[in-house]
């Protein structure tokens, strides 16, 4: 047998990697292969690269993302996909570099049984093929990848499977166009909960990946307030997935993500995440509002000084004067009322540096083992 195999490939200005990335399709040891690169409207010299390589290989193809489509590497990826042909699907990205007998390595191990998909070992570079370090997917090691996607310590990235095309179509596994960050973990993880049958290519190193220093979908970015309705998606899309007995890990993975998130959410992390997390079942009522307390109380601590709650209850006696401030509990504080607590004090300059770098280090008192 001799299947065709299809490389699916996004690109957004990646000029300078590009010849060595299809330089490593072209010299692959299996021949029976199509290559297909989305360009998403890239303003640098990608362009022109990719004609030249389809004019020297009839087998690479490229296209433009429709206007009409989202501008994004899974829409891109998700575009490929409904212009390719073979039977095979290997995603890969514009700048990592395939060793010469990847597709060959991958397709006889998927010829032949009845696995849905093909996983392999991948290593890490920066500059040099030379200075290759470790390997980025010690599969060996991991005793179970379900629970390691669910705590985002990723098994594999999309680059290290190879699937076929009809279990694909078959469970409608496509990349999530909403999502501007941990999109490989959702995919491969929705993959993982729909297989029946893995192979496992454990002792073989067959791609490598690049690491670029100022890539922007580093975690920094990926955990900023700016991406707070892709988290708040990707966390949804995954609860709809995990079996029961995993739940543990996810809530674990919730925890850390708040703790990873204190800084860059600052002040508004209750209002973009916390509470949209309760409000889409993710966190329960009685976490919700174990959250709630210890933010108001850090931050507002943190802000105003040991005595803070005499501040907070003056505070709410000038602005709310029929407020009931008898028996007065920190679960009584409002969204409302504590956003315009700091709006009065930011504009005194003693307080204005606290709030602006406000970061509250969360003490998780539930169970999140």
């Amino acid at each position: 047998m001799n299947p065709l195999i299809s490389i699916l490939i996004p690109n957004f200005n990646k000029a300078s990697f590009l010849k060595e990335t299809l330089d490593s399709v072209m010299n692959q040891s299996y021949n029976n292969w199509e290559c297909i690169i989305v360009d998403d409207h890239s303003s640098d010299n990608s362009l022109v690269l990719l004609k030249e390589f389809t004019e020297k290989d009839k087998r690479i193809k490229f296209f433009k993302r429709p206007s009409g489509l989202p501008k994004g590497g899974n829409s891109c990826r998700n575009f490929a996909f409904t212009l390719a042909k073979g039977d095979y699907i290997q995603w890969f990205d514009s700048d990592d570099i395939m060793a010469s007998n990847m597709l060959e390595n991958r397709v006889n191990s998927l010829v032949g049984n009845n696995s849905d998909f093909v996983v392999s070992n991948g290593r890490r570079f920066e500059i040099d093929l030379r200075d290759r370090d470790i390997v980025l997917t010690p599969l060996f090691a991991i005793e179970d990848f379900l629970k390691s996607f669910v705590l985002i310590m990723t098994p594999w990235l999309s680059q290290s499977v190879m699937y076929r095309r009809s279990f694909m179509e078959k469970n409608q596994i496509t990349w999530n166009e909403s999502l501007s960050g941990l999109q490989d973990v959702a995919f491969n993880f929705l993959a993982l909960t729909k297989a029946s049958k893995i192979e496992i290519n454990a002792d073989s190193i067959d791609w490598y990946w690049r690491e670029i220093i100022d890539n922007t979908n580093t975690m920094s970015k990926i955990y900023s307030s700016e991406n707070y309705s892709s988290l708040l998606m990707f966390f949804q899309e995954l609860q709809t997935l995990i079996p029961n007995s995993y739940i543990r890990y996810y809530k674990r993975t919730v925890w850390e993500t708040l703790r990873i998130t204190s800084k860059s959410f600052g002040r508004y992390q209750i209002q973009n995440l916390i509470a949209p997390f309760y409000k889409i079942g993710i966190l329960n009522k009685p976490e919700f509002y174990l959250l709630k307390t210890q933010f108001y109380l850090k931050s507002l601590k943190k802000v105003m000084g040991l005595n803070w709650q005499d501040d907070y209850l003056e505070f709410l006696k000038r602005n709310y004067p029929t407020i009931d401030i008898v028996g007065f509990s920190l679960l009584s504080i409002t969204h409302q009322e504590y956003q315009k607590m700091l709006d009065s004090l930011i504009v005194q300059e003693r307080y204005k540096k606290k709030i602006n770098h406000l970061e509250v280090n969360f003490n998780f008192g539930l169970n999140a083992n």
